[in-house]
């Protein structure tokens, strides 16, 4: 999939654990190797590991999703991620694009691994022939 995605439509995608420090996903982790599988773009790969995001820094990258793991207890929702000052600028909280999936199907890379990022892809691409 991620292949027949020109690189001018590929959506930039952060992956965050949680809100109450907004430590984002860089190079060298399993949330950046699940959204580059899916065809996503990861601004924060600029910076190895997990880094904590400033609002500026948000703001600069543009993230047009935000990707979370879900807490178990039906969240986070969609209001409380932008509801976060340094989320409520960016081109994702426009449009409310939050993608929950579990931790560890997400990235626990073991056998559900290819339907993971198949979701994922069918979150940032539900009109690619083939995804729907």
């Amino acid at each position: 999939l991620a292949a027949t995605i020109a690189p001018e439509r590929r959506k930039k995608v952060v992956f965050f654990h949680g809100l109450v420090r907004l430590s984002a996903a860089g190079a060298g982790t399993a949330a950046d190797a699940i959204i580059r599988y899916a065809g996503g773009i990861n601004p924060m790969a600029v910076v190895q590991g997990y880094k904590p995001a400033s609002e500026e820094k948000l703001i600069e990258m543009a993230p047009e999703f935000i990707l979370m793991m879900s807490d178990g207890k039906g969240g986070p929702t969609a209001e409380q991620v932008f509801g976060t000052r340094a989320l409520s600028a960016t081109p994702a909280a426009e449009t409310k694009a939050l993608i929950v999936l579990d931790g560890a199907y997400m990235i626990g890379f073991g056998p559900r691994t290819a339907d993971a990022i198949r979701d994922l892809a069918r979150a940032l691409y539900p009109k690619v022939a083939g995804v729907d």
